[in-house]
């Protein structure tokens, strides 16, 4: 590494122990449920408890790089690449879905045996990016004023690691950009524009509910953690 130029590289590898979890269902074929015109009420079966364990296996590797070029004081150029291949061992476990009839009616019920076995956690990209300009003008103007901008990339992720009903949120990327402007050696100006292109994307799926899918797979909750839209912020920051 020199002032001019630098760069790092980290190679990973992560094992987390399987963990116990809990998985509750209904028992559709209990003698306690009850039935109205040959239909189970899902509601009068029992619960079951399903004991199950999930492990999380992750290798990968992380570049940074930084440029200063000698021929434009003041300018610097940051970036990091990621790549990953994370996916979960273990986690078998079983849930109850209905049957329907194309016009939305509950004929029934049915397990699903599901699995996350060496499938990608949620929210997780294989792939993500992120490059960084910034320039100071102090050299060139003597004003202690830097702009900078800054490109993130984020791959597709899954909405949840199981194996059935599962949403592929796609990758997406932003576009940020920003002043700072020294007042004084104490006190700091900024200006942040977040988002400037106003993209519209899904960030992750549902956290209450396993996907973002109707149980029967027919219907779409609509429920996801959006990217927010294009922000403007300013601050001022003191330091003590």
């Amino acid at each position: 590494m020199t002032r001019e130029f630098g760069t790092s590289v980290a190679v990973f590898y992560n094992k987390f122990s399987p963990r116990s979890a809990v998985n509750i269902y209904r028992d559709i074929e209990s003698s306690q449920c009850s039935a109205i015109g040959g239909v189970t009420q899902i509601n009068s079966c029992p619960e079951v408890a399903q004991l199950y364990k999930c492990g999380v296996e992750n290798v990968g590797a992380e570049v940074e790089l930084m440029y200063r070029p000698r021929f434009v004081e003041g300018l610097e150029l940051k970036g990091n690449l990621l790549v990953q291949q994370p996916k979960i061992e273990g986690a078998n476990y079983t849930f109850t879905q209905e049957d329907k009839t194309p016009d939305g009616v509950i004929t029934g019920y049915h397990y699903v045996q599901v699995s996350e076995d060496g499938r990608r956690p949620r929210r997780l990209a294989k792939f993500m990016a992120n490059f960084t300009p910034s320039y100071d003008l102090r050299a060139l103007t003597s004003l202690p004023l830097t702009i900078y901008g800054q490109y993130q990339y984020t791959g597709d992720r899954f909405s949840e690691a199981t194996d059935t009903n599962v949403t592929l949120l796609p990758s997406y990327s932003i576009i940020n950009l920003g002043a700072q402007y020294e007042l004084t050696p104490r006190l700091m100006a900024q200006v942040h524009v977040a988002n400037l292109r106003d993209s519209l994307t899904f960030t992750e799926g549902d956290p209450l509910f396993n996907d973002l899918l109707s149980p029967d797979g027919t219907r779409n909750r609509g429920v996801a953690r959006p990217l927010f839209g294009r922000t403007i912020r300013a601050s001022l920051t003191y330091r003590f």
